[in-house]
This record gives structure tokens, C-alpha cells and sequence, in this order.
């Protein structure tokens, strides 16, 4: 509805969104609560040591945690522009830029760091939203496809071995194989002809079934179709997934805490996954459940202690943004007039 056409009778605000705005809030709230209490934690007398090594680091130690917290946000931003690449070629500096301001707002809530992802690549890149929603929900598919082996593998094995490396990248193919079949199968020829009738025979408004919504989802299908683009985007996870754990075992190493390689794997793993999920702001919520999880199912691994580890990491990952981010937003801005 256009300015011109709203009327004084136009309904109220639904109260749903008011609804959304306040567990927005309390979620936010709740995780600066356990970001207290993970912080709490970790300045426990037991972890004196600890805080003594990280003191005592030389400056090169925190210089690499960003730079991998940098690296990590970069990557991520090309996963996005490879997943969009069969509908759509954007910059790769647009991408990581994009991104690394996006991880930034991903700290606030009402998921400020996504409404800025959607509103640049629209504005900027010429991507129509509701092409962003289709791409959105195939980055889930594949982040479906990558991590559910990893973590059904670490389930099975308990820790990183040559049946765990056999059983992941024999899923990693397996699900991104069926993905490109499926998106084939189904985004074209006959087959999608199937589809269209089912649409047109919905109940539903008429703007809605001869809208661009179907065409838009067709768009994201031929996203997950091309087996170059799920090659690419599915590898450039896996070394952000690499990243992730050669960040947790770096912080873990300056502050002399025994933590295996695979034990680090699978604490990114957590650490990542729990961050996307996140509803209302990842600050807080992502710290808490990293070291919970990595202490409840890792050998050896203290979740007062393990919380240090997971807060540096943060820390390393928020001066990375706070140094990236606004030499991201310049870049945007300049190339944006």
C-alpha cells in the first residue's frame, strides 16, 4: 500500500510485532545476563593462572585472534556471494564488506545485522528482496548440509579421528550431492510445471499467486542446483570451520589451557552454529552455550576455565569488527556515490 492509498482506516500496528519487539528485548537482555555470569565465571580464583598468562601475552598473540576473527568474516562473506552466484554476480569486496558489518550488527537485537544485509544488497546490488529471501533460506540448506555431518560425526565418534574425517566429508558430499539433485529435479522442466499448478490451485489472494513470489523461490532453487556454487560456497565453509577452531585453539594456547584439536573443531563448530541461530542478538547467548556445550560433552574441559577461552575469542572477534566495520562502511559509502 503507497502513501496515497493508506486511509484513516487503515489497521493498527498488530500487536504480534510489539509482541516480537519485546522478546527481542528480553532475549537481549537475557544474554548480557549470562555474558555477566560467563564473565563471572571466568575471573574465578581457580582460573588466577589463567588471567596471569593472558596478561603476560605479547601483543602479536591478540594481533593473530583478530586477524582469524577478520578471516572468518571475510569468508563468510564469500559463502554469501558464491550461494547468489547462479542468480546474480555481486562484488566480492561488496560481499565481505557487506558482511563484516553485518556480523558487527549481529551483536544488537532485532536483528540489525540482517536488516542492514537485506536493505545494502537491495539498495546497492539491485537484489530484489524477495530474491534475498530465497538466498537466505539456501544458505541454510547448505549450512544444513556442511554442519549436520559434523556434528553427526562428532556425535558418533566423540572426537576427531580418521572415521570421523571419513563419515563428515562423506556426508559433506552425500547431502550437498542431494541438494543439487533435488534443486534439479524439481526447479525445472516438468516437474516445476507440477509445482505451478499446485500454486495456482491454492486458496490465496490473486496479487499473491501472480506476484514474483514462486518465480523468487524458483531463483533460490537454482542457487542450490549449480553443483560449482554449492562446491565453492560448501568449501569456503569448511576453511571458515577450520578458522573457527584455529581460534579457539590459539586463545586456548595463550592462556595455557590443554585444549586437542579436535576438541577445538568441534567448540567453533558449537560456537558458529549457535550464533546463527541466535534470535535476538548473538552477545551473550553464543558464549554461554559454547562453553556449556564444550563442557558437557568434551573430555577435560572446565566450563569456568573453558569460559575464558570462549571470551577471548568474543573480545578478539568485537576488535576485529569495531577495526573492520567502519573502514567496511566507508568502502560502501564511497563506492555506493
Amino acid at each position: 500500500m503507497t502513501a496515497e492509498q493508506a486511509t484513516p482506516e487503515s489497521p493498527p500496528r498488530p500487536p504480534r510485532s510489539r509482541a516480537a519487539i519485546a522478546l527481542n528485548l528480553v532475549g537481549f537482555a537475557l544474554g548480557l545476563a549470562l555474558l555477566w555470569w560467563c564473565g563471572a565465571r571466568a575471573l574465578a580464583p581457580e582460573n588466577r593462572e589463567q588471567l596471569d598468562r593472558l596478561a603476560a601475552a605479547p601483543w602479536w598473540q591478540a594481533a593473530l585472534l583478530v586477524a582469524l576473527a577478520l578471516a572468518s568474516a571475510a569468508l563468510n562473506g564469500l559463502v554469501f556471494r558464491a550461494v547468489l552466484s547462479p542468480v546474480r554476480d555481486i562484488p566480492a569486496t561488496d560481499a565481505v564488506a557487506v558482511n563484516t558489518v553485518a556480523t558487527l550488527g549481529n551483536y544488537m537485537p532485532f536483528k540489525l545485522g540482517l536488516v542492514f544485509r537485506v536493505l545494502t544488497h537491495n539498495r546497492r546490488n539491485g537484489v530484489p528482496l524477495l530474491t534475498i529471501g530465497a538466498w537466505l533460506a539456501a544458505m541454510a540448506a547448505l549450512m544444513l548440509c556442511v554442519f549436520a555431518p559434523l556434528i553427526a560425526a562428532g556425535a558418533w565418534r566423540g572426537r576427531v579421528d580418521a572415521l570421523w574425517w571419513l563419515a563428515a566429508a562423506g556426508g559433506i558430499l552425500a547431502m550437498c550431492a542431494a541438494a543439487v539433485m533435488a534443486a534439479r529435479f524439481f526447479g525445472a522442466g516438468s516437474r516445476w510445471r507440477i509445482i505451478e499448478r499446485i500454486w495456482a490451485a491454492l486458496p490465496m489472494p490473486r496479487r499473491v499467486r501472480e506476484g514474483p513470489l514462486l518465480a523468487r523461490a524458483q531463483e533460490g532453487a537454482r542457487m542450490l542446483a549449480s553443483p560449482r556454487a554449492v562446491a565453492t560456497a560448501a568449501s569456503l565453509r569448511l576453511l571458515d570451520v577450520a578458522v573457527q577452531a584455529a581460534r579457539f585453539a590459539v586463545a586456548a594456547w595463550i592462556v595455557g589451557q590443554p585444549l586437542s584439536w579436535d576438541q577445538a573443531l568441534l567448540a567453533g563448530s558449537a560456537y558458529f552454529i549457535v550464533g546463527s541461530l541466535s534470535p535476538s542478538g548473538q552477545l551473550g547467548v553464543r558464549e554461554g552455550a559454547t562453553a556449556w556445550l564444550a563442557a558437557a560433552a568434551l573430555p577435560g574441559i572446565d566450563f569456568d576455565r573453558f569460559a575464558v577461552v570462549v571470551l577471548m575469542v568474543t573480545a578478539a572477534e568485537i576488535a576485529a569488527l569495531l577495526l573492520g566495520g567502519p573502514a567496511a562502511l566507508a568502502f560502501l559509502a564511497r563506492r555506493g556515490r
